[in-house]
């Protein structure tokens, strides 16, 4: 009986352990939540912001942007040069305000956060993309 009161105490601490994370998911910057009506709309690539410093984008960066629907769901035209040429890629997929991510496909996540009313999306190696309300 004992060692069976033992094994319960042990599985519950380990499960009220592990239920809460030191940052939820889903927590801004400054510990609030989001609200749909922050995201939704159409957002202007602004500039590369990281370990680097700020670096301000080319005239094709600029015409990328991204539109958040109401329904949890996103599109990004993203421009860069390549070879001298201004291209153009579509993407589209899921945005998660509890989590604060992005999701292209099934399985490519990238985190978001929105502080000073501009949208910061996490790249690898400490760098964001900001974007502006259009």
């Amino acid at each position: 009986m004992k060692r069976k009161l033992t094994f319960l105490f042990l599985a519950m601490a380990l499960t009220l352990s592990c239920s809460k994370n030191d940052k939820n998911e889903g927590e801004q910057p400054n510990g609030k939540e989001l609200s749909k009506s922050e995201i939704v709309g159409t957002w202007r690539f602004e500039m590369f912001v990281g370990d680097f410093g700020t670096r301000l984008p080319n005239d094709c960066h600029t015409r990328t942007n991204i539109v958040f629907r109401e329904d949890n769901t996103f599109t990004m035209d993203e421009y860069e040069l390549i070879n001298g040429r201004c291209e153009n890629r579509k993407y589209s997929g899921t945005y998660d305000l509890s989590r604060l991510t992005l999701t292209l496909g099934h399985n490519y996540i990238k985190f978001f956060f929105i502080r000073d009313n501009k949208l910061f999306i996490v790249e690898g190696n400490n760098s964001q993309q900001r974007f502006v309300r259009r």
